[in-house]
């Protein structure tokens, strides 16, 4: 596969996504998802504003796409979907009691941080500085009210997710919100809280957990890969040791969850081991944790943890689905990512790249011979505009691939 040919599968799926935009009369834009006739609900229900399966991720797409052609129709129709998000945060920061009611979580991927982080991705690849204000003026929303209710604590959902969002947020605008809070101190304060809702399980060192049984979990998504990521980009910029001290047991407790007859990771506890070849559980989520960060902390334990599980994830054997979240094309964006940050290694790097296209190249042969891309389980070959779990992700993957235009790794909110 070349540049051009990723580049033009990547602009057929933006242009399905473009046709199936629902557009209002105000003239902004968004997307509705449609379920089987088997599903018990609505059959069709508009998207969140969410990154991780909402209109926040189309958008990033659609900006991506405008910066790898620079074609004029994704750049406004990205607009058009950011629009409502703009519009609310003004609202809010216009009437202080408006936003007592926002019930969103913290997440990076569902929540405050995700409209923050996605505000800023998209003024990067438009050049909007505009849409920087807007994210500013949106962290006021995240106080420490909110991130002392917060129990998911992940990337996902949770306050790691909002560390990375924040200093997103602190590299481009590092000042004061309206309630004086700077993006590093709230960050700080996210920090505190992870540091302070860590348990031990079964003797093991500490970690974090999100159900009532108290079992912690591993990989990016959900578990300590995501969370010791985020507090480790924290640390970085605060040089506080408490957070040094809660990697390290955060990274130790992750370890006793590796099985090396299966040489993967158990996701969670429960009745039965749970595994999964997949960002956001699994061995791919773990080599996505450990490359961002290995600048960061590299030792021969966390060298060792990059090597098993990056040689999971160049698994040869195709999943069921392609999309990003749990498929095919998150295992390749993770071997991109790793290729990306391997500096101390130009083989290595090579040799991931190489990995990474060699799998998407199969993907993209099945999909051809199927008739599409596998999407959701059960939902093969739908048409899914969403990110995570549809074809925007796809689409974005495939754009990150041609090497048209520098792109982040959203999967590492990057």
């Amino acid at each position: 596969m070349t540049g051009d040919s990723y580049l033009a599968l990547a602009e057929t799926i933006g242009q399905q996504i473009s046709s199936a935009a629902v557009h209002a009369r105000d003239g902004t834009a968004t997307w509705c998802f449609k379920y089987p006739a088997s599903h018990p609900g609505p059959r069709r229900v508009f998207l969140s504003p969410h990154l991780y399966a909402g209109v926040s991720g189309i958008a990033i797409f659609l900006a991506a796409l405008h910066r790898s052609t620079g074609k004029r129709a994704d750049y406004d129709l990205c607009l058009k979907a950011m629009a409502p998000m703009r519009r609310e945060t003004a609202a809010i920061a216009a009437d202080p009691q408006r936003a007592l009611g926002v019930k969103h979580g913290l997440g990076g991927l569902c929540g405050l941080g995700s409209f923050i982080y996605s505000l800023i991705k998209v003024g990067d690849l438009l050049e909007l500085a505009d849409l920087y204000h807007d994210a500013h003026s949106l962290s006021a929303l995240i106080t420490q009210q909110r991130i002392a209710a917060d129990q998911h604590l992940d990337v996902m959902s949770g306050s790691a997710g909002a560390i990375l969002a924040l200093l997103a947020l602190h590299r481009v605008m590092p000042q004061e919100n309206a309630n004086g809070d700077t993006p590093l101190q709230l960050a700080a304060a996210c920090g505190d809280h992870l540091v302070a809702k860590r348990l031990s399980y079964q003797g093991r060192p500490k970690a974090w957990t999100q159900d009532a049984d108290h079992r912690p979990a591993a990989s990016f998504a959900h578990g300590a890969a995501g969370i010791c990521h985020a507090l480790l980009q924290l640390h970085e910029l605060t040089q506080d040791p408490r957070l040094w001290q809660a990697v390290e047991e955060g990274l130790a407790f992750e370890r006793t969850m590796y099985v090396p007859e299966r040489r993967n990771w158990i996701a969670s506890f429960g009745p039965g081991d749970c595994f999964s070849n997949s960002w956001c559980n699994g061995a791919p989520g773990v080599a996505l944790g450990r490359a961002g960060s290995l600048h960061l902390c590299d030792t021969p334990r966390v060298r060792e943890d990059l090597d098993w599980a990056l040689a999971t994830t160049q698994s040869e054997t195709l999943s069921e689905g392609d999309f990003i979240c749990c498929g095919n094309l998150g295992r390749v964006d993770v071997l991109l990512y790793a290729s990306q940050r391997m500096a101390h290694s130009a083989s290595r790097r090579t040799s991931l790249s190489r990995t990474a296209h060699q799998l998407a190249a199969k993907v993209i042969q099945r999909a051809e011979s199927a008739g599409g891309f596998a999407l959701m389980p059960g939902e093969i070959f739908r048409f899914d505009p969403r990110l995570f779990v549809g074809l925007t992700g796809v689409g974005y993957t495939l754009l990150r691939l041609s090497g048209r235009a520098s792109l982040p790794s959203l999967m590492a909110m990057e």
